[in-house]
């Protein structure tokens, strides 16, 4: 015979299923009665069916059943906030390929849904049925997104995280830490003059990054001054002001000797403004990027850089999504940031002598 209490949990499931206990269920005096076991097996049994989402214990009120049914949400939406070809893009794409494979194993249907953050409140009503994977929600997302859960919206953010509390789960990378332990890389190089290439003011993730490569300075105590924080308002690439800027501190007596690059796209430019100017890297200035595509090994010279485990970033937020399909009653908001990965290569090394 099972383990008592494993027969008692299959026992008590197999009548939830069935409706005999209705809504709320016998003490549990009552069910060691009737199933001829001790007060304590019958706990140990309802826990683990409360673990599973089965039963909600409500202090002072019973236990009650909250059977998780097969989701009529047959359809999940990618919903990024700008047109964008999502297999090929270096972010979006293994967030995607990630989500293919778990709607596949579910038998979930996926559309990919580009839509302005302002036509994020009427995605309901555009895809009913539809539950919403939501990539790099902008900060001022925050209202719009929080409504929609409110609303019994089946949705997960990832690739984004606020530091307030937030009501519907989100999963990032920890760009912060991430981006903290990529300066101290530099900083143990022996780089003191550390310039940083921001991306959008509006990214969750970007903010991180800059919050991340403050902590670093100020714990070494280097003060860093506003224009070493060069701000283009893009991911993609540094806006005409971004790159005089840049270009007027690169050719500054006291000039940077590493720039730190919040996305790769701006990364390669980085790079390209400095073979403009006629500086060496890594002998004259080392450059850091975020996230690694393929083509960051290949570079000249191949790209240091800090490697979010997006894929599985993907998987973890689609495997969240299907949780709340099936037991949204019960689910509590997941909140998770996944460790980012320093991978060195040769765009980093010591600064020379005479610019330390």
């Amino acid at each position: 015979m099972k383990v008592k209490h494993v027969w008692v949990r299959q026992q008590v499931l197999e009548e939830i299923q069935q409706g005999r206990y209705g809504n709320r269920l016998p003490t549990k005096q009552q069910l060691a009665e009737r199933f001829g076991v001790s007060i304590g097996t019958v706990s140990r049994a309802l826990e683990t069916l409360c673990q599973e989402g089965w039963l909600e214990c409500k202090r002072g009120a019973g236990i009650y059943a909250c059977v998780p049914t097969a989701p009529r949400t047959k359809q999940v939406a990618f919903v990024v906030s700008s047109p964008a070809d999502v297999v090929e893009h270096t972010y979006h794409g293994p967030l995607f390929r990630a989500l293919c494979d778990v709607c596949a194993e579910a038998k979930m249907n996926l559309m990919v849904a580009p839509t302005p953050v302002e036509g994020w409140a009427a995605l309901p009503e555009r895809y009913p049925n539809t539950a919403l994977y939501v990539v790099a929600p902008p900060v001022d997302s925050l209202g719009v997104l929080t409504s929609l859960w409110r609303e019994g919206i089946p949705l997960v953010a990832v690739g984004a995280s606020w530091q307030e509390p937030v009501a519907f789960p989100t999963i990032d990378s920890d760009n912060q830490s991430g981006a903290r332990r990529g300066i101290e890389y530099l900083l143990h190089l022996g780089h003191r003059r550390i310039a940083y290439v921001n991306g959008s003011e509006n990214s969750t993730n970007c903010r991180d990054r800059l919050a991340g490569y403050l902590n670093a300075l100020q714990a070494w105590g280097i003060p860093v001054g506003e224009r070493w924080i060069i701000r283009p308002d893009d991911d993609t690439h540094l806006s005409p002001s971004a790159r005089n800027a840049l270009t007027d501190l690169l050719l500054a007596p006291e000039r940077p000797t590493a720039v730190f690059c919040a996305g790769y796209f701006l990364a390669l430019d980085v790079m390209a403004l400095a073979e403009q100017l006629g500086i060496a890297i890594p002998r004259q200035l080392s450059v850091l990027g975020t996230d690694d595509p393929v083509s960051a090994r290949y570079l000249n010279p191949p790209l240091t850089t800090l490697r979010q485990p997006l894929y599985q970033m993907g998987r973890r937020a689609a495997d969240v999504l299907l949780r709340i399909l099936s037991h949204r009653a019960v689910l509590e908001s997941v909140h998770e940031k996944l460790p980012v990965e320093l991978v060195t290569r040769a765009s980093c090394a010591p600064p020379e002598e005479s610019n330390r």
